[in-house]
């Protein structure tokens, strides 16, 4: 598995990715200080290679994202854009996304920061939907390290050490909302060793389990560094602009599902984090380092210096060995221009030849050459000629091999872009080759696919066809955006009887129809009615179910893709709501015959064993997240079995069910309806006569 990890990278440590990511190679966008080795590459980029072009060397399974608000008091420049390039190629991709943020997203104060970091996971959310990949948004306190020079805990640190004293803008009772890496590295080892596509696209919530103030962090800090004073900002209310924010509510969610809580807290660490930083800080900078940096930073000025100081050596060199009689034939001053055209160019070899003739023409003045004799006699000219003549072409050969490297280095330039176009065709071809080969084996086993939903829908209760149903529509047409509307006797209104579980809490339970006569007037037999308005309050897609020419079902699809708008879709959405159909009507000419063995006499009441086997099923939907239902037991006092029947045939709606015990208690499951409505339901039983109560989930599993 190979991840790519981006962002605000200053915190990662080799330690913290071999723990994380074990037998996994992981890529580093950017430099963050960790050395390559055999499961880890960076990718450093030049001037000449943009961040898309880099990211399309690695094919990556997940993105984990570390967003700028990890850092408290760290700067967003460039957030948004950067977490843009990211989300493209992961919609190119289809890579899984991971988008580690601050508190400030799940903070209800409104600010400048959490207004960007709300416009951050909504742009993380667009491009999910956008792109149908996996994705995932971890809230988390603020991290912290003590060698990370863009940290709030290294400058704290940094101004302990300088000026023994520490200001803190925040006030003393701040909550100091702060992670572990150790913790951080457990999170997300939890999280991509069960990774679940049913709950993508969700957002977890990292809680503040230690409740710790900037007051004992600064206290802790006084018994650690003796003499050190620290100041503290005005009273916190939570709303400041740039304060710490507190984290979200503790949810759960990572306590029940991964597993993982935080257990370490910065008062913990603290100790060792002070060592730590101590430790780095006592490494001293080399001194042909901080040479390297300088030359570095000042490139033209040294190259003047350098001049300068080779023309002062010279005339050293040229006064002490001019009365020696091995060296009376070279020329130093020649030797010094070539020398300084040779390193530095033609420029700097035309002030070394101007520096040596200026030295050449004090040299005549010494030996009693008058300035007349030295400009009239051609003679003297040839030494000045030939300092500029040689300057000039070390110079110009200086420059031509500058200019072969740089041709080389755009020829380098060219072969990687040629290398990139000739990948781009490879994964374009393996990805078409793919495609036409899941084609091929799709139509030579399409028989056997219509065979198999065929079996699938092969049952006698509706409910149970509408559980198939949403699998086998999610997993054929790839779309996780089902729902099933039932019509009964009274065609006005449709009720819900099953939808994905990724929709289920966004969708109406109830329907009006005068609402959707557009769409009733084409959804005869046979037919289907698209959104091609691509109206946001409509379904892309619906097509309806018929029983003796009435609509007696719609099957809708709340969104699809761009590439799900295609007349080959439409055709598939067709074929399978034609074998529903068939499997609907067979199931309830069958329940039809048996209404008499299941029921009570001729009455709405089940028998007990029909009953709980009605129960389970909406259990097992509950379950699946697909519907949801409340059980009531229902008094029925003095009244007899027909009373109550009268009562409750006209009280409750045709999709709920009612069912009679051997003990002659009346139940009753009212499908799609929540504890709160179940109690506008008792209060309307109870005005009748009969009296209610919901039926909790322990009493449940008694039954």
């Amino acid at each position: 598995m190979e991840i790519l990890l981006t962002g605000n990278i200053g915190y990662l440590t080799e330690r913290f990715i071999l723990n994380t990511f074990p037998d996994c190679h992981v890529f580093i966008d950017g430099e963050c200080g960790v050395k390559e080795s055999k499961h880890i590459s960076c990718l450093k980029g030049t001037k000449d290679m943009e961040k898309g072009e880099l990211l399309e060397i690695c094919d990556v399974d997940y993105v984990i994202y570390f967003s700028q608000f990890l850092t408290f008091h760290g700067r967003q420049t460039g957030e948004l854009e950067q977490l843009r390039q990211i989300l493209l190629y992961c919609q190119k991709r289809r890579c899984s996304f991971i988008y580690l943020t601050g508190p400030e997203g799940g903070v209800p104060s409104t600010t400048g920061k959490t207004i960007m970091a709300s416009a951050g996971e909504s742009l993380c959310r667009y491009y999910a939907d956008l792109g149908a990949f996996h994705m995932k948004i971890v809230r988390i306190p603020y991290l912290y390290s003590a060698i990370c020079p863009e940290d709030y805990l290294f400058h704290i640190f940094e101004s302990a050490r300088k000026e023994q004293k520490v200001h803190m803008e925040e006030a003393a009772d701040g909550p100091a909302c702060f992670l572990s890496m150790d913790d951080l590295c457990e999170l997300l080892y939890r999280i991509l060793d069960s990774w679940d596509e049913y709950h993508e696209n969700e957002i977890l919530n990292v809680p503040d389990v230690f409740s710790i103030t900037l007051g004992q962090v600064g206290q802790s800090l006084k018994e650690r560094i003796p003499g050190l004073e620290v100041d503290y900002g005005e009273t916190w209310d939570g709303r400041e602009e740039n304060g710490l924010q507190p984290s979200a509510p503790d949810d759960k969610i990572l306590r029940y599902r991964y597993g993982w809580f935080p257990k370490i807290s910065l008062l913990t660490e603290l100790s060792q984090l002070w060592e730590e930083y101590c430790r780095t800080m006592e490494k001293p900078e080399r001194f042909w380092d901080k040479l390297k940096k300088c030359m570095k930073r000042a490139a033209k000025v040294w190259k003047v210096l350098e001049t300068v100081g080779a023309f002062i050596l010279m005339l050293i060199l040229n006064v002490l060995l001019n009365n020696q009689v091995q060296f009376r034939f070279i020329d130093v001053r020649l030797l010094y221009v070539v020398i300084i055209g040779t390193i530095h160019g033609m420029n700097m070899g035309i002030l070394a030849a101007a520096l040596a003739s200026v030295s050449l023409i004090f040299a005549y003045i010494g030996q009693g050459t008058n300035w007349l004799t030295l400009f009239y006699e051609p003679s003297n000219w040839l030494p000045f000629i030939l300092y500029f003549t040689v300057g000039a072409i070390c110079g110009y050969i200086q420059m031509k091999n500058r200019n072969d490297v740089g041709f080389v280095k755009k020829e380098n330039q060219l072969l990687h872009d040629k290398f990139y176009f000739m990948q781009t065709l490879y994964q374009d071809t393996y990805r078409e080759n793919h495609d036409l080969k899941r084609q091929i084996l799709g139509s030579r086993d399409s028989f056997g696919k219509i065979y198999d939903i065929t079996r699938k829908l092969d049952l006698v209760r509706p409910q149970e066809i509408f559980m198939q149903t949403i699998h086998i529509l999610e997993d054929v047409l790839e779309n996780h955006s089902i729902m099933i509307y039932t019509i009964g006797k009274n065609p006005n209104f449709a009720r819900l009887g099953a939808a994905s579980r990724e929709i289920l809490d966004g969708i109406p339970r109830s329907l009006d129809m005068k609402n959707y006569s557009m769409i009733l007037s084409q959804i005869d037999p046979g037919n289907m009615w698209v959104n091609t308005r691509l109206d946001q309050e409509l379904p892309m897609y619906v097509v309806g179910l018929h029983r003796e020419q009435r609509l007696m079902l719609m099957i809708a699809i709340q969104r699809a893709q761009y590439t799900q708008m295609t007349l080959a879709y439409q055709n598939m959405i067709k074929i399978l709501c034609g074998l529903v159909e068939t499997a609907l009507l067979r199931a309830l000419d069958y329940q039809r015959s048996l209404y008499e063995q299941q029921h009570v006499g001729n009455t709405i009441f089940m028998k007990e064993e029909y009953f709980l086997a009605q129960l389970s099923l909406y259990h097992s939907m509950r379950e699946e997240k697909m519907a949801d239902y409340t059980l009531l037991r229902v008094d029925r006092g003095n009244m007899s079995l027909e009373e109550a029947e009268d009562i409750l045939s006209v009280k409750i709606r045709e999709t709920d069910t009612a069912g009679l015990s051997k003990d002659q208690q009346i139940y009753l499951i009212l499908h799609q309806t929540t504890a709160d409505g179940a109690r506008h339901v008792c209060t309307r039983l109870e005005a009748s006569g009969l009296k209610c109560t919901i039926v909790s989930g322990s009493e449940e599993g008694m039954l």
